[in-house]
């Protein structure tokens, strides 16, 4: 998946490069213009994902749910794309206390690839909470180990160590 600067960046060249080539007759510029509308159809079919991660990340919740909601088929997305749409929705969910949504939608992004081991550490953590929640102790041991062989950041680190000693 390219970042989201670099898609809007590589479909606005695309698109001027394109439409001179089309205006100057060569064909080459249809290409071009066919890859900004590629481009730019992917980034409202799925572009907001990542936007809607890092707004999540950064504590803005209700941006995040926003965002999300501009996903219109969810169920289209594959690979990353729907494990960090999967995970960002379990974010929003165990943030507005709707537990059940949240463990569901994490069990789906843990069980899909994520791009860092970080993001799987942070995801198994808030799993392990919601279990501990509902008293599930032992399930949320594991996670909590799992995640804690995996993490790298200190600040999911600290996190982590909270939710074991608690």
């Amino acid at each position: 998946m390219m970042r989201t600067t670099t898609r809007v960046l590589f479909a606005a060249a695309s698109f001027v490069l394109g439409g001179y080539l089309v205006i100057d007759g060569e064909n080459l510029g249809l290409i071009l213009l066919a890859v900004a509308a590629y481009l730019t159809v992917g980034y409202f079919r799925y572009g907001t994902v990542a936007l809607a991660f890092r707004a999540v990340a950064a504590g803005h919740v209700d941006r995040a749910a926003q965002l999300l909601d501009r996903v219109k088929n969810p169920t289209s997305l594959h690979g990353t794309d729907r494990a960090y749409f999967e995970l960002a929705s379990g974010f929003v969910c165990a943030a507005r206390a709707k537990n059940d949504d949240a463990e569901q939608h994490l069990r789906c992004a843990l069980g899909s690839p994520l791009r860092s081991e970080d993001d799987r550490a942070l995801g198994e953590a808030v799993l392990a909470q919601l279990l501990i929640a509902r008293d599930q102790h032992d399930e949320a041991h594991t996670l909590l180990e799992q995640a804690a062989t995996r993490c790298r950041r200190p600040a999911i680190a600290d996190r982590i160590r909270a939710l074991r000693a608690g």
